[in-house]
C-alpha cells in the first residue's frame, strides 16, 4: 500500500514553476513550499489555510504550485494591497511589468494611493515612481487610469516634487537618455490633464519654494520644447519674469553647456520674451543683458539676436549714454578680446545691429574718445574684421568724416598708421571721405599719411588719383612735414 504523502513535508512532490507576473513574489528567505497536485484541495480551504501562513510560505506555494497559482496569488494581490504596503504596485512601477499592475489594480488597487518609498525617506504614488524609473507605458497606464497629475511625493528631509518636476528630472537626468521625444508628449499630457506649471516643490511643513517648473525648465538641461509647452501657462511667466531672464542671460554668459546647450537656453529666452515682449517706451538697456549680449562669443550672438528678435530697440543706451553698436566697436578694441572671436563675431553682430535699425553714427560724449561713435572707435583698430565692420557702417550711412570736437575724422586716425589699416582708408576714401578735412592744429589726414612713410604713400597712390588728389611737392616724414595737394 503506498504512503499517503502529505500536502506539507519531506514526501510532497513538487512543480516548480517561474510566477509569470514578476520577481516581487520572491522573498529574500528561499524556504520550499511543497504541494499535492494529485488531491484537489478547495480553493477555500486553501485561502484560508493561506491566511495562517508566513509570507515567505504563501509566496514559494505560488512559486511552487502551477495549479494552486491563481488562488494563491490572487491572495497575496489582496493581502498586499488590503494591508497598504503596496509592494506589487510599487514593483511594477518601477520595473515596467505591467501585468503585475494590471494585477494589483483589479483586486482594488487606487493608483493615487502613497506607498513607502525603499530607497528614500518618506512616500511617493505609482505615477511619480514610474517616472523616476522612465517606465512610459506605465505612465501611460496610470493617467489612462485617472492619475493625479498635481499629486506631489510625502518627504521628510528634502523637497517633494509634483509629476511635471520628475517629468523635468527624467528628461535631463533620466536613466533613458534617449526617451526625451516619449517623455515630451508625457509632459502634453499632463499639461492637457490639468497639470499646473506654476506649481512650486514642497518643503516639510508645505513651505513654498521658488522652484516650479518653468524655473527647472530653465535650469535642467531639457529641450526648448518641454519650456515652450510650460510657458503657455503665461501667469507663471509674468510672475517669474525676471527671475528666468536673469538665470538664463547668466547660464549664456557662463558657456559652460556646450554649443547644443547653449542654442537650447537662447530659444528658451526667445520663447519667454514672446510671453514677456519690451516695453517699447524704455529707452535703457536692462543692466543685466549689457555685457552679455555684447560679448564677442557665440553666446554673446545668440542673445543679441534673441534680443533684438523680442523687439529691443536696437538704439537702446546704457546708462553712460553708449549704445549697443558702440558697446561690441569698444570690445573689439579691447586687447583681453581673441583676435579670432572679433573676426568671427564682430562684423556679423554690428551688421545684426545695422539691419535692426542701430543708427551708424550714434554717440553722446564728443570730447571723451571712449564715447566716440562706433566709426571712429574701429578706424583705430587693425584687422580685416575692423575692416569689414568699418566697411559695414559706412554701407549703412555711417557719415565718413564725423568728427570730434578736436576734427579729427576717422581718415585722420586711419592715417596716423597707415600700414595697419590701409583697407580701411581704402573704404573710407570710396565713400567720400574728405582728405583736406583739417583737424584743431591745422593737419589733413594725408599730414599724418606722411608719417608712414614714403611705401605707405605709394601703396596709396592709386587711390589718391581715383580721388582726384594729385601730390604736385615732396614731403618730409619728420613731425610736422607738409604735403601740398591741388585737385
Amino acid at each position: 500500500m503506498a504512503q499517503k504523502r502529505h500536502a506539507f513535508g519531506p514526501g510532497a512532490a513538487s512543480t516548480r514553476a517561474a510566477p509569470p507576473h514578476g520577481s516581487w513574489l520572491s522573498a529574500e528567505d528561499t524556504i520550499t513550499v511543497d504541494c499535492i497536485l494529485t488531491e484537489k484541495v478547495p480553493k477555500e480551504l486553501l485561502v484560508a489555510i493561506a491566511k495562517f501562513l508566513p509570507p515567505v510560505d504563501v509566496k514559494n506555494l505560488a512559486s511552487t504550485c502551477r495549479e494552486y497559482f491563481p488562488v494563491v496569488i490572487d491572495h497575496l494581490y489582496r493581502d498586499d494591497i488590503d494591508s497598504g504596503r503596496y509592494r506589487s504596485v510599487y514593483w511594477a512601477c518601477a520595473t515596467g511589468c505591467l501585468p503585475t499592475l494590471k494585477q494589483a489594480i483589479a483586486v482594488g488597487a487606487s493608483v493615487n494611493q502613497y506607498i513607502e518609498d525603499p530607497l528614500r525617506t518618506g512616500y511617493t504614488t505609482p505615477l511619480l515612481t514610474a517616472i523616476d524609473n522612465c517606465e512610459l507605458e506605465i505612465m501611460h497606464f496610470l493617467l489612462d487610469k485617472g492619475a493625479d497629475v498635481n499629486q506631489p511625493e510625502q518627504r521628510v528631509y528634502c523637497l517633494a516634487h509634483f509629476p511635471l518636476h520628475k517629468v523635468l528630472e527624467a528628461m535631463a537626468y533620466g536613466p533613458k537618455p534617449d526617451a526625451q521625444r516619449d517623455l515630451i508628449n508625457i509632459l502634453k499630457r499632463l499639461l492637457t490633464l490639468g497639470a499646473d506649471a506654476d506649481q512650486a516643490q514642497l518643503m516639510k511643513s508645505e513651505e513654498r519654494c521658488e522652484e516650479t517648473a518653468l524655473t527647472l525648465a530653465i535650469d535642467y538641461p531639457v529641450p526648448a520644447e518641454a519650456f515652450r509647452l510650460l510657458s503657455e501657462d503665461t501667469h507663471g511667466i509674468f510672475r517669474h519674469k525676471r527671475a528666468m531672464v536673469q538665470v538664463l542671460v547668466s547660464e549664456l554668459s557662463d558657456g559652460n553647456y556646450g554649443t547644443s546647450g547653449i542654442e537650447a537656453k537662447a530659444e528658451k529666452l526667445r520663447i519667454m520674451l514672446k510671453h514677456c515682449p519690451p516695453d517699447p517706451a524704455s529707452s535703457h538697456f536692462d543692466t543685466e543683458w549689457l555685457d552679455p549680449c555684447t560679448a564677442l562669443d557665440l553666446e554673446g550672438k545668440l542673445l543679441l539676436e534673441v534680443v533684438l528678435d523680442a523687439g529691443y530697440n536696437a538704439n537702446n543706451l546704457d546708462l553712460e549714454g553708449r549704445s549697443l553698436i558702440q558697446r561690441i566697436a569698444k570690445r573689439m578694441k579691447s586687447s583681453t578680446v581673441d583676435a579670432e572671436d572679433i573676426a568671427l563675431y564682430g562684423p556679423e553682430m554690428i551688421r545684426m545691429l545695422l539691419q535692426a535699425g542701430a543708427h551708424p553714427d550714434l554717440w553722446c560724449k564728443e570730447d571723451d574718445p571712449e564715447h566716440n561713435s562706433a566709426l571712429l572707435l574701429l578706424s583705430r583698430i587693425n584687422g580685416k574684421a575692423a575692416d569689414s565692420a568699418v566697411l559695414l557702417l559706412l554701407q549703412h550711412g555711417a557719415r565718413p568724416n564725423i568728427c570730434i570736437s578736436t576734427g579729427t575724422t576717422p581718415l585722420h586716425i586711419c592715417c596716423r598708421y597707415p600700414e595697419h589699416i590701409i583697407q580701411g582708408i581704402k573704404h573710407l576714401i570710396k565713400h567720400k571721405a574728405d582728405l583736406n578735412a583739417k583737424n584743431s592744429l591745422g593737419r589733413t589726414p594725408l599730414h599724418n599719411l606722411c608719417l608712414g612713410g614714403t611705401l605707405t604713400i605709394l601703396k596709396l597712390r592709386p587711390w589718391i588719383f581715383w580721388c582726384g588728389m594729385v601730390p604736385i611737392h615732396g614731403h618730409r616724414t619728420t613731425v610736422g612735414g607738409r604735403l601740398r595737394f591741388v585737385p
